[in-house]
């Protein structure tokens, strides 16, 4: 998202906090980081877990909130066509849209697969830290008059 159309939302996620992978499949040629407390970026990209591949060749992954969906999504980080694939969930891609397992407490079931490969699989926890902001204007206005007194002269006479 632009900068500025993600500094004018008046509700948006600003963090995202208490991430408890629970992993049940991780593919060995991959690393799983988790941050324990995930800031938004200046363009509203909010990271929750990232999959790094430990040798050459194969895609990276960021698990990031979708906060137009209230959701989790997954992006494969690679060429054009894989992403395109990996989005549209062809060709052996799959896990772009993580099922929703439980809203309270939030939990989602992550299945990540290349094709001819499966790389990750765990159930997600976590909670996402929301802000409003509230712009309002006040005006003040005051009038008053005066009136000069000849000396001697009371108000009001």
């Amino acid at each position: 998202m632009e900068y500025s159309k993600f500094r004018e939302k008046t509700a948006k996620a600003e963090s995202a906090y208490n991430i408890g992978p629970q992993n049940l499949y991780l593919d060995p040629d991959y690393s799983l980081k988790v941050v324990p407390i995930s800031a938004v970026t200046p363009t509203g990209l909010l990271a929750v877990l990232r999959l790094e591949p430990t040798v050459p060749g194969l895609p990276s992954f960021v698990v990031r909130w979708d906060d137009k969906q209230n959701t989790i999504d997954v992006d494969l980080e690679g060429n054009a066509t894989d992403r395109e694939a990996f989005k549209l969930e062809r060709n052996g891609y799959k896990g772009h849209h993580p099922a929703t397992v439980s809203i309270e407490p939030r939990v989602f079931k992550i299945d990540i697969q290349l094709p001819q490969r499966k790389v990750y699989e765990a159930l997600l926890t976590c909670n996402v830290g929301r802000s409003v902001t509230i712009a309002e204007t006040l005006q003040f206005k005051a009038e008053f008059s005066a009136e000069v007194l000849p000396r001697g002269r009371k108000p009001h006479e």
